[in-house]
């Protein structure tokens, strides 16, 4: 394998860095299948893009992602092997909902990969490509003004497992929608881009049970804050509408200048 020549850039992180992500991953992607480290990964691919401005082909040394992602448990469990991550990233699975999860008109893409081809080189160098289908929905998000999710990069690397990792993700998205409408979800929906699908989880009680503890591992290890609550009481809990905030390790909110005013488009499948 040959040496490149090119200097690699470490991603430079504080604690401000965000992650913008497409809202069509941020609502409707589901994680289940995909190892922790992978979607730290595609977090890590995506801060690293927007501070290099090279496109869709990203170089890193594989000691800076560990760096930022626990390398001590997380290497040690993969072997050290790239290959792992390439062939997990294989895993994930797309979903599309045509009002943002107003209907349960689910319909489901094939498989896609977020690496469309990569390289390992000497001393850990890692050039990769991003998949075809990430870049149309980063291309087609880029085209729209307030259509991502912002993530804290530093938070997005502390949860340990996909689906408090997939919990902390839908925290940044809804922190900033003030029509309640858009930050309610249906049970079904919640079910499936949590993998929270069979008999065990047919009730609501065992359903619930795994969402608040993806809650507290989020509320625990980030700083954003995070609940739900039934649109109605007294009711058959078909609905819940989610609430969330960011805080500074003190625990009080951020200050912001302005507050962000999303727009709610509906996505079309083109």
């Amino acid at each position: 394998m040959k040496q490149s020549k090119e200097p690699v850039f470490p991603l430079t992180t504080h604690d401000k860095l965000e992650v913008k992500v497409p809202n069509e991953i941020a609502r409707t992607i589901a994680f289940q299948g995909l190892p922790p480290l992978a979607i730290k990964l595609f977090f890590y691919l995506l801060a690293k893009r927007k501070q290099d401005g090279v496109g869709h082909t990203i170089t890193f040394q594989l000691q800076d992602f560990f760096k930022h992602s626990h390398p001590y448990t997380s290497h040690a469990a993969m072997g050290g092997d790239f290959q792992n991550l390439h062939i997990a990233l294989h895993n994930l699975r797309y979903t599309y909902v045509e009002t943002f999860g107003y209907e349960e008109g689910w319909r489901t893409r094939s498989v896609f990969n977020i690496l469309g081809g990569w390289k390992l080189h000497e001393k850990g160098k890692v050039q990769v490509t991003l998949g075809p289908v990430v870049v149309q929905i980063l291309n087609n998000a880029e085209c729209s003004a307030g259509n991502f999710t912002l993530l804290n990069f530093k938070d997005g690397m502390k949860p340990e497992d996909a689906r408090s990792l997939r919990m902390y993700l839908l925290a940044c998205h809804v922190q900033y929608l003030l029509d309640p409408t858009v930050r309610t979800f249906t049970v079904g929906f919640l079910k499936r881009i949590f993998g929270l699908t069979g008999e065990a989880y047919a009730n609501w009680n065992s359903s619930s049970k795994k969402l608040k503890l993806y809650i507290e591992q989020v509320n625990k290890r980030t700083s954003m804050r995070i609940q739900f609550k039934p649109p109605k009481k007294g009711v058959k809990i078909e609905e819940l509408v989610f609430e969330s905030e960011s805080t500074d390790p003190n625990g009080r909110s951020k200050p912001t200048s302005t507050k962000r005013k999303e727009t709610h488009e509906r996505q079309r499948q083109h």
